[in-house]
C-alpha cells in the first residue's frame, strides 16, 4: 500500500452549545492535498489576519517537524496544520 502526504487543519473553535462528536470534528478539521491550499484555508478558518509565520516559514517547519501552529499577532486565534499520510 502506498501513501501520499496530506495536510490536516485543526482549528480551536470554541462553542457554547453541546455538539455531537461527528459534527464537532467536521466543523473543526479539514484535510487538504496541498500545503498551499492548507495554509490559505487555515488562515481563513482560524480567522487569522496577521499570521506569525509566512507561507514559506510554515512550509519549512511542517516539512521538518510535521506540524506547525499558526497564531494571529492581533488576536488569540490559533490553528494547527499537520502533515499526515493519505492512503
Amino acid at each position: 500500500m502506498t501513501s501520499k502526504d496530506a495536510y490536516l487543519i485543526i482549528t480551536e473553535e470554541v462553542t457554547t452549545e453541546q455538539i455531537e462528536l461527528g459534527p464537532s470534528i467536521r466543523s473543526t478539521m479539514v484535510v487538504c492535498s496541498s500545503f498551499r491550499k492548507a495554509y490559505e484555508l487555515a488562515l481563513s478558518m482560524g480567522e487569522i489576519a496577521d499570521a506569525n509565520l509566512g507561507y514559506k516559514q510554515a512550509l519549512n517547519r511542517t516539512t521538518s517537524e510535521l506540524a506547525v501552529q499558526l497564531e494571529d499577532r492581533i488576536s488569540s486565534n490559533r490553528v494547527i496544520i499537520a502533515k499526515v499520510k493519505k492512503y
